[in-house]
């Protein structure tokens, strides 16, 4: 499988044009990128956070890293769209 996956990212690569930038967002079960790193890419890692049970918030909420309720608070606070907690703020997911 894994070798599969190089070749198959190696295929992509090669049809790339010449650029100075490039910018790719993978699906989140994406975790190969060996192909690009060979070729000198940089690459930044962003999170995704998937909430199952939605339908019972205050389990997801106790669940949740302190840090991260927090990080919810200021993002709601700042002005970021949500809906929220009982008794907490939580970002709306599009």
């Amino acid at each position: 499988m894994l070798k599969k996956e190089h070749a198959l990212l190696e295929e992509l690569i090669k049809q790339l044009p010449d650029f100075a930038a490039f910018k790719q967002n993978f699906y989140p079960t994406a975790t190969n990128w060996l192909p690009f790193y060979w070729l000198n890419y940089r690459q930044t890692t962003y999170y995704t956070y998937r909430l199952n049970g939605l339908h019972q918030l205050s389990l997801i909420e106790d669940g949740l890293n302190r840090n991260i309720r927090r990080n919810i608070q200021k993002a709601q606070q700042a002005g970021a769209g949500g809906a929220p907690f009982p008794g907490r703020a939580v970002l709306s997911a599009q």
